[in-house]
């Protein structure tokens, strides 16, 4: 018995000592979650002709993840929820979320609800999914009166980045919808 506070003392140390070193980054420098800011010094290119690519090629970017990914995070969302009655829905196969290159479990997914209102709609984070790639079903709940008997949800996912050497946390918007309708 007399070890539990020692025991809870040591938790307390390790999760302050991560949170540290998540906010400040391995090299001691603020982690910035700003986009870098053009330099002084420019380098002179070649202005694009109608019709020609600016954007890079995928494995040619020089993106570099937190953890060695190659190439940013994208995702895809899909599917249909029908609601039947307020607790009880039905949903196609194909209703769920879809990721690639996220970095770390405690990246987020931030889905925006059109019209607003407030549904309840998971995962919100990858805290217990797999990363860097995987899938999982969506979950939606209603609120006591909807505003409306159809929405739209569309998503983002954010994944960390190497810029300058210090660790970046950027934003995907993910491809697709997914509609939820009120059958009641």
């Amino acid at each position: 018995m007399k070890k539990i506070p020692y025991i809870l003392a040591l938790i307390a140390v390790v999760i302050i000592g991560a949170v540290v070193w998540i906010t400040v980054g391995h090299d001691g420098n603020p982690v910035s979650s700003t986009t870098p800011e053009p330099s002084a010094q420019g380098t002179a290119s070649a202005s694009p002709q109608p019709g020609q690519s600016t954007s890079p090629k995928p494995g040619t970017s020089g993106f570099i993840g937190l953890t060695g990914l190659k190439e940013p995070a994208t995702c895809t969302v899909g599917g249909t929820v029908e609601f039947l009655k307020p607790n009880l829905f039905s949903s196609s196969e194909n209703t769920k979320i879809t990721w690639k290159n996220v970095d770390i479990q405690s990246r987020q997914i931030h889905w925006k609800i059109t019209p607003n209102d407030a549904l309840s709609v998971g995962p919100n984070i990858f805290a217990n999914l797999s990363v860097p790639d995987g899938s999982e079903n969506l979950t939606v709940g209603l609120p006591a009166k909807p505003v409306a008997k159809s929405y739209k949800l569309t998503a983002s996912v954010t994944y960390g980045q190497m810029v300058n050497g210090n660790a970046v946390v950027k934003e995907a918007a993910c491809s697709g919808s997914t509609t939820v309708r009120l059958k009641y």
